[in-house]
C-alpha cells in the first residue's frame, strides 16, 4: 500500500450489507402495509422478511437454511386456503399442492440430471426445498413466473458482475447462489397475485 493511501475498512462491506438488508426490510414492510389490507399485509411482511433472510444467507454462505425454507411450505399452503381468503372453499388450494410437487420434484429432477451429466452438484437440496416453498405460495402457475423471474434476474446480475469485474472470469462451473434470486422472486410473484385478488387499503 502506498504511503498516504487510506486503509481499507474490512468491516465496510459488512456494514453496507447490513444497512441494505435493513433498508429493504423496512421498504418491504412499508409497501405491504400501504398496498394490502390486513391480514394480507401481515402475511406479506412475514413472507418478505423470510425470503430476504434466505437471500442474504445464501449470498454469503451458499446455504439455504431449512429453518426458513421448510416451514414456508405448510405456511404457503395454509395461506392459499380459507384461513387467509374466506372466499376459498377449502383449507388448501389444490393448485398450490401441485405447486409444491412441481417445484420440489422439478428442481430435484434438474439436480439429479445435472449431477449425472456433469458428475458434480448443480443445484443444492436447499434450492429444491425453496422451489417447493415457491410452489406452496404461488401455485404451479405462479411457480413458472417465479423461476422465470429468478433466472432472468440471475443472468442479468451475473452478466453485470462480469462486466464490472472483468478480472474475475465467469465459467459454466462458477457457483451462483440461486436462492438469492429465487427467494425474492417468490415474494414478488405472491405479492402481485395478492394485489390482483384482494382489496387494497385505498
Amino acid at each position: 500500500m502506498a504511503h498516504g493511501e487510506p486503509r481499507r475498512q474490512p468491516g465496510g462491506a459488512h456494514r453496507l450489507f447490513a444497512f441494505l438488508f435493513i433498508g429493504l426490510s423496512l421498504g418491504l414492510a412499508i409497501v405491504s402495509a400501504l398496498t394490502l389490507a390486513w391480514p394480507w399485509s401481515g402475511v406479506a411482511v412475514l413472507l418478505g422478511w423470510a425470503m430476504l433472510a434466505i437471500a442474504a444467507i445464501d449470498l454469503k454462505t451458499f446455504i439455504i437454511p431449512d429453518a426458513l425454507s421448510l416451514p414456508a411450505i405448510p405456511l404457503g399452503l395454509l395461506a392459499s386456503g380459507h384461513w387467509l381468503d374466506p372466499s376459498q372453499p377449502g383449507l388448501v388450494d389444490p393448485a398450490h399442492v401441485l405447486g409444491v410437487l412441481a417445484g420440489g420434484l422439478g428442481f430435484y429432477g434438474v439436480r439429479a440430471a445435472y449431477g449425472r451429466l456433469r458428475a458434480r452438484e448443480g443445484l443444492g437440496l436447499g434450492d429444491v426445498k425453496l422451489a417447493a416453498a415457491a410452489g406452496a405460495w404461488t401455485g404451479w402457475r405462479g411457480l413458472i413466473d417465479v423461476v422465470l423471474l429468478a433466472s432472468v434476474t440471475a443472468i442479468v446480475i451475473v452478466a453485470l458482475a462480469g462486466l464490472l469485474r472483468p478480472s474475475k472470469q465467469l465459467t459454466i462451473t462458477t457457483a451462483i447462489p440461486f436462492g438469492t434470486f429465487l427467494a425474492p422472486a417468490i415474494w414478488v410473484v405472491w405479492m402481485l397475485d395478492a394485489l390482483r385478488q384482494t382489496p387494497n387499503v385505498w
